[in-house]
């Protein structure tokens, strides 16, 4: 199994991070945009925002295995402030939870072959950004998708999917 220091940053600080608003901003443009042809490649969440203290399904997309390889497992790693945790594992595949980490173990998903893994949750009760360091694991090979992106804005190699938390309505 996967062990928790895949995930955990050199200050250990990788559960939630919070964007100031021009970031946020940025990121936001990013997304409509539609990002760089590169970014359409990485692990990412659908929806990409939900509400401040209201429960959520967020799927992660995989839509490649690694390097032609087929994917037989996804580990993602859940924030800390999130509650009621539950995996929605799809057809073919099984979801367990240990501590914080969700994984789902299954397939093989083909290369080049979208699947969803879903995790429900109840968001935290204030607004800003949710990180979801995964890795995923294939027949031959491993990627890390761990990297937070930094204040900068430029996109890492290998970046964590995000989640942002809007204010309650």
């Amino acid at each position: 199994m996967i062990g928790e220091e895949l995930f955990d940053s050199p200050d250990g600080l990788l559960t939630m991070t919070i964007l100031p608003p021009v970031r946020r901003t940025l990121l936001g443009i990013l997304v409509l945009m539609g990002a760089s042809g590169a970014a359409s490649a990485h692990v990412h969440a659908k929806p990409e925002k939900v509400v401040a203290g209201a429960p959520a399904t967020v799927s992660f997309v995989i839509g490649h295995g690694c390097a032609g390889s087929p994917t037989t497992k996804v580990a993602i790693k859940t924030p800390s402030t999130l509650s009621k945790v539950a995996a929605v594992a799809p057809k073919g595949w099984t979801a367990t939870m240990k501590g914080s980490v969700v994984t789902f173990v299954g397939g093989p998903l083909p290369d080049k072959t979208k699947a969803l893994f879903g995790i429900m949750f109840t968001a935290p009760s204030s607004a800003g950004e949710l990180t979801f360091p995964t890795v995923q694991t294939c027949v031959k090979g491993e990627t890390s998708w761990i990297q937070p992106t930094p204040a900068s804005g430029k996109e890492p190699d290998y970046p964590a999917p995000v989640v942002l938390v809007t204010a309650k309505r």
